[in-house]
């Protein structure tokens, strides 16, 4: 039977509970390949059967073979279910600091930090100073919980996805978090359930990883062999996995570049006139990605340009020379430009096409990989007014209407307000009252919104949809 059907077979034995069945099945799939989360679903199953010290080991192999995949995901849930089996061996203070490493990559932040965040933790003989309110300060944040909306500005498009891949774990975490802590503060202050001993790079022996890394690249290799011979076509770069998305109005032209893992401290955008280059620092791997896109026509060189950047994706918007419709991204039809692993000497010169390269350069406000310091750099032009030319007849006795504006303008306007009116809610309430929002908010689904902790806190929030709506469980 091939490895691939045992390791599925084990994986729903896990699903029904059936644990030695599942620890069977799963240790035979994992002789052929250390798949991370064949590894994690095998601690699950050594959990559940009281082998606490081999599901502990094979958490810390999980994060290392999810490592070496790139694969944010699974580290996430190594993470997590390392913290779960650290507490059941009544290692508090490090289950609650693994804890806190889940959330941190379900957030963006790197699997590798440095300096590590469990030396916020400490004091300075390794016990663990997490209070109930650090950690409910913590359980809060935008992409999860909507309320941290009231506190934070970001770009909320990808909420959807984030919610749906992670907010089971974050909240599981976020609660479990909490039960530690106070069960924490009931200890002596000297009791060894309180001190911390992990790091965030869990322990394992280096003979394992190398053997996993070993097996890991035959695979790649078999499938690269296997995808020539049936396509006829180069093997796959299994890490590319970038897509591009191209939207323009009259006036700007917005490029968002799709791909998991951008270090946004580690990221570096150049602007010409007809021409942008982005080169940035991919999580966990370290590698420099660059992304290169000829313009079909020219953008305003005295305009400042846009750069927002989530975990998840990279939003560029560029203002246009003259106010016309492109109809396609670049010089040639269909093309969105092109992705490729560079070299960080190449930052230093990214445009190597002469004739962009006379061009003048504006080179964006984001910190930029082996660049200098910004005193060195060319300071960013102000946004100056663009006049808006309409192209389209019009019969109007008052004349030519910019329609695009006027639906964006109340847009922002709208959403302005909003933002403002529960950021000062949220920034001017209590501790107390700031706790009732994130569970009145969060338990309704959005839906009640109270400031009276000594309500909220004895059940949970009922959903109460507006008039004419009715709130259905999510499936």
């Amino acid at each position: 039977m091939s490895h691939l059907k045992v390791a599925q077979d084990g994986l729903k034995a896990v699903e029904s509970k059936q644990y030695d069945e599942a620890l069977v099945k799963l240790s035979e799939a994992i002789e052929q390949s250390p798949n991370p989360a064949w590894i994690l679903a095998r601690s699950k199953a050594l959990l559940a059967l009281g082998r606490l010290d081999e599901a502990l080991h094979d958490t810390h192999r999980a994060w290392h073979s999810a490592y070496n995949r790139n694969n944010r995901t699974v580290m996430a849930s190594a993470q997590y279910r390392r913290g779960v089996v650290l507490r059941r061996l009544g290692r508090l203070a490090d289950a609650d600091v693994c804890l806190l490493y889940a959330m941190r990559l379900i957030k963006g932040n790197a699997p590798r930090e440095h300096p590590d965040p469990k030396l916020a933790l400490m004091d300075k003989d390794g016990f663990s100073t997490a209070s109930l309110d650090q950690v409910t300060a913590e359980a809060k944040w935008t992409q999860i919980s909507a309320c941290e909306s009231f506190a934070r500005d970001s770009a909320m498009e990808d909420v959807a996805d984030i919610k749906k891949e992670f907010d089971s774990e974050w909240r599981l975490a976020s609660i479990m978090r909490m039960q530690i802590v106070r069960e924490m503060e009931a200890l002596a202050p000297g009791n060894a359930a309180r001190k911390i001993t992990v790091s965030i790079e869990p322990d394992i022996e280096a003979a394992l990883i190398e053997a996993d890394k070993a097996v890991q690249s035959e695979e790649e290799k078999a499938a690269a062999s296997l995808i020539d011979k049936t396509t006829k076509t180069p093997p796959v770069d299994v890490e590319k996995k970038w897509d591009v998305q191209f939207f323009e109005t009259m006036d700007a032209v917005f490029i968002t570049l799709f791909f998991k893992g951008v270090n946004k401290d580690k990221m570096y955008l150049e602007v010409v006139p007809h021409a942008l280059q982005l080169t940035a620092e991919v999580l966990p791997s370290g590698k420099l990605l660059m992304y290169s896109l000829d313009l079909a026509n020219y953008i305003d060189d005295k305009a400042k340009y846009t750069c927002n950047v989530t975990p998840y994706k990279v939003e560029i918007k560029l203002r246009k020379e003259e106010s016309v419709k492109w109809g396609r991204p670049a010089m040639k039809e269909d093309d969105l430009g092109s992705f490729r692993l560079a070299n960080p000497e190449e930052v230093r010169d990214p445009f190597v096409n002469a004739g962009v390269g006379r061009s003048k350069r504006y080179v964006s406000l984001v910190p930029a990989v082996d660049m200098p310091d910004e005193s060195e750099m060319p300071e960013m032009p102000r946004m100056l007014p663009h006049p808006h030319k309409p192209i389209y007849p019009t019969s109007s006795r008052s004349g030519h209407k910019d329609w695009d504006k006027i639906g964006a303008e109340e847009d922002e306007e709208d959403a302005d307000n909003v933002q403002s009116f529960f950021q000062s809610i949220y920034k001017n309430a209590t501790p107390e009252q700031q706790r009732a929002m994130v569970k009145s908010f969060t338990e309704s689904n959005g839906t009640s919104l109270s400031t009276d902790w000594e309500q909220v806190k004895r059940k949970p929030v009922e959903t109460v949809p507006p008039e004419g709506v009715e709130a259905k469980p999510w499936k």
